[in-house]
């Protein structure tokens, strides 16, 4: 109870600090407050009041964790007869919009959602008028929302009403029946919403679109000027300072930021929620796409934020909020861009949101709402993508393995996703690059061999410790075999147990684990961030490498982790870095990534490598084998990349000659690279990317998909899309291509496996979701990572929050697995 009641206090007195601008008390005050706290009875006092108030509290809110509020308009709480449950229920499975029987965040969706999840267990719905900033708001002072009856006191309950019924009563805001549209007017430079003014100042240069068939309003570009390829727009001062944004924080992905003024709005933001008054309205507005010209909305201090030595704001721009508007690609311009930005008011916020899409979608006329669209099959279902349990080195033994185990767990698959590993693909690099690999390889498996060895402590373990050490230091191909084999052989020799089961480290759980049992494998940088470290490490296993190469290795890596991997993307150490790597460092780099990596392989064939086919059996054996012992399997699914893999299709393989690829580098806009500077230094921003021609993408899209299908698939997972819009350069803009590709690859799906089957990854750009006319689903947030423990509330807050937004267009797929 002292350390919870210290942390309370260390937290609070922290964010009073930070509140204040200064750290300075903290430091001075805080050691002196906990060790007086610790020599008083204040302690219990203080204790006992905290906890009162608790259940004071408890008994007058209908949500009782702070950090769900923060980062869910809506928590489910778990009822058991009269008496409420402890534990809380993050409801981010009905987030998402919609209307029709799939509709979004309803409460008969999430009361269903929780009894397929508790069984019998009677669920009490707390679904409040969505706030941007949610905090813990007392039932005297709750706006309610329709549908529901709420009862005050220590067990309040909510009373699911029908779904007709949901969203037909008045506001209690004083907002229309319903919540419907509210009236959105351009008077002079000026914006406003249900008579409140919004948005000031706004420059001539922007236009209202003037449609009967919109309750929203889109502002276009006309300017009298020199058509340009970049346009930055002054859109004005926004007068909300409660504000809710989704931006990109990668190429791929998105993540929701709560902006505490409008200047503080990040680069690349794709959504904007904004309540005008407190309690509503509300303002959504959407970036379009028009063409090849692609908008986001920005403020000065967002763009600030990442800078070196940031700017501090002049006041009168703290409300200020501009747009970017650009094609990706210098030789396309424009002066006059019809669509730019569309705003969309209610008192309703999900409601208002929905309208939005719907309107757009006709707008536009580029992408369908997912309302519109049947629900896929696979959105019920448990299953199983194989991923992280094996990366790219995933093996049909190992599939089994998995599939097996939960079986054997009381939970089968009904679905697998078969991951990058099962393509057949090539390093463009010489074929000495690939004989080195393999000695590196053979090199860094016998040194683990070592490590595992050391720890058995056992006369025959001394003597596989001799051989693996000799198969380490051996320098020629011939020897290490020789090495590998006699190593093999003294641990055939082992007593059985002695080094565990599996290969299991016989010290595992001793303090002898960390330093002799660590048995991963070091050649395999899947899922692994490829910092400088990770280059320094590689390079010092090389026994061919020169002593002077080390040296200056370890002295690069040192100073990509210090000066380069967290500072700010205009600070000189990170532009002398990328320019070290495309101009100095380029051939060691891309040898490295060659050597270590699968981010600069190409596609050689639509079809499945030697390890899921031979001359005997075919890919579709493996599949058959799979159904055939697996009876719970309804669905398969097969993994592939936009583009054909990492870096594209292969410029010298047979197979994909019929394509005509040709070589192509990214060129990322300068608000990407800003967002992600190691961009700069990506395998394809080096190597280049093998890329497909326009007129062939239907072709390659059928192919490996009609391979697919006559293999016994059922549908795929088209991965790495928000990269195709840093390869607009010289076809026609971002947009443009990514609108060709987008269309390729789902009219294949749809001709193949139906346009249900897919699922769109790493595509959170505008450029690809203002694109999906077919496809269903998507994944809504970066990968889950189970043991970085910070990321975790993190990782809920952009499932749910990128849903209100992502969730519109596509069912906003939220696996539970460390990949998903």
């Amino acid at each position: 109870s002292e350390r919870v009641v210290l942390l309370l206090v260390k937290s609070v007195t922290t964010r009073t600090c930070r509140s204040a601008g200064t750290m300075a008390p903290l430091r001075w005050a805080a050691p002196l407050f906990f060790s007086f706290l610790r020599s008083t009875r204040l302690l219990l006092m203080l204790g006992f009041l905290c906890s009162s108030t608790a259940l004071f509290a408890h008994s007058k809110l209908d949500v009782t964790s702070r950090t769900a509020s923060k980062f869910v308009p809506g928590v489910v709480q778990r009822q058991r007869s009269a008496s409420v449950a402890g534990s809380s229920f993050i409801g981010a499975q009905g987030i998402g919009g919609g209307g029709g029987d799939s509709g979004g965040f309803s409460a008969g969706v999430v009361k269903d959602s929780l009894r397929m999840i508790l069984g019998d267990t009677d669920v009490s719905v707390s679904t409040f008028q969505p706030r941007l900033r949610p905090v813990a708001v007392p039932v005297a002072g709750w706006k309610q929302p329709a549908g529901l009856t709420v009862s005050g006191g220590a067990d309040a309950t909510a009373t699911i009403a029908t779904e007709s019924n949901i969203g037909t009563s008045a506001d209690s805001s004083g907002g229309p029946a319903g919540g419907g549209a509210v009236e959105v007017e351009v008077v002079g430079n000026t914006i406003k919403v249900d008579g409140v003014t919004l948005l000031e100042n706004m420059p001539s240069t922007l236009r209202a679109a003037a449609s009967s068939d919109l309750t929203g309003v889109v502002l276009g570009l006309l300017d009298d000027g020199p058509a340009k390829a970049q346009w930055d727009i002054k859109l004005g001062h926004l007068t909300s300072k409660n504000l809710l944004s989704c931006a990109r924080i990668k190429r791929w992905w998105m993540a929701p930021q709560w902006p505490d003024s409008p200047s503080d709005v990040p680069i690349e933001t794709q959504f904007l929620v904004a309540e005008v008054v407190a309690g509503g309205p509300y303002v959504v507005m959407l970036p379009l796409i028009e063409g090849s010209f692609r908008s986001t909305l920005y403020g000065t201090a967002g763009r600030e934020a990442i800078q070196t030595s940031p700017r501090a704001v002049p006041k009168a721009d703290e409300t200020l909020l501009s747009m970017r508007v650009e094609s990706g690609d210098k030789s396309v311009v424009a002066s006059a861009i019809p669509s730019t930005l569309y705003i969309a008011a209610g008192y309703d916020v999900y409601e208002t949101v929905e309208r939005a899409f719907k309107e757009v979608s006709a707008h536009l006329g580029t992408f369908k709402t997912r309302a519109s669209k049947p629900e896929p099959p696979l959105l019920r279902r448990f299953g199983w993508c194989t991923w992280d349990a094996f990366y790219s080195d995933v093996e049909p033994v190992g599939v089994a393995r998995g599939l097996e185990e939960l079986a054997e767990g009381g939970t089968p698959a009904r679905f697998l996703i078969l991951d990058d590993g099962w393509q057949m693909t090539a390093s463009h690099g010489a074929a000495a690059r690939e004989a080195k690999k393999e000695r590196l390889k053979e090199v860094l498996r016998l040194r683990e061999a070592k490590k595992a060895a050391v720890a058995v402590k056992s006369k025959v373990a001394e003597k596989a410790k001799v051989a693996a050490n000799f198969a380490f230091s051996c320098s020629k191909v011939a020897e290490q075999e020789r090495a590998k084999k006699a190593a093999h052989k003294v641990k055939d020799a082992l007593p059985h147990g002695e080094e565990g089961e599996e290969g299991e480290c016989a010290n595992a759980g001793s303090p002898e684990e960390d330093e002799y049992c660590d048995v991963g494998d070091p050649i395999n940088t899947s899922g692994t961030t490829l910092t400088g470290d990770v280059v320094g490490q590689v390079q010092s296993t090389n026994t061919d490498t020169p002593a002077v190469i080390k040296w200056l290795s370890d002295k690069a890596a040192k100073f990509y982790s210090n000066h380069v991997e967290h500072a700010a993307p205009d600070k000189w150490t990170v532009r002398l870095w990328a320019f070290l790597c495309m101009y100095v460092l380029k051939g060691p780099f891309l040898e490295f990534y060659d050597t270590f990596t699968d981010f600069s392989k190409r596609l050689t064939s639509f079809e499945a490598n030697s390890k899921f086919q031979t001359a005997e059996k075919p890919f579709s054996s493996f599949v058959s084998d799979l159904r055939h012992r697996f009876a719970t399997l309804d669905l398969i699914y097969a993994w592939h990349a936009m583009p054909g893999y990492w870096a594209g299709v292969s410029l010298d393989s047979t197979d994909t000659a019929a394509l005509n690829p040709r070589p192509h580098l990214p060129t990322p806009t300068q608000f990407v690279k800003e967002m992600e500077p190691g961009v700069q230094w990506d395998p394809v921003m080096l190597g280049g990317l093998g890329a497909i021609p326009n007129d062939k993408a239907s072709d390659f899209y059928q192919g490996i998909h009609r391979y697919l299908r006559e293999s016994g698939l059922d549908g795929v997972k088209v991965d790495a899309q928000g990269a195709m819009g840093t390869f607009g350069e010289g076809n026609g803009g971002g947009p443009e291509l990514v609108r060709h590709f987008t269309s390729a690859m789902e009219g294949s799906v749809s001709d193949n496996f139906g346009a249900s089957h897919c699922i769109n990854c790493m595509c959170h750009s505008t450029e690809n979701m203002y694109n999906y006319k077919l496809t269903t689903m998507a994944r809504v947030s970066d990968d889950f990572y189970p043991r970085d423990t910070p990321s975790h509330t993190y990782h809920i807050a952009a499932v749910a929050f990128n849903s209100v937004f992502m969730g519109e267009i596509v069912n906003a797929v939220r696996f539970t697995n460390y990949s998903m």
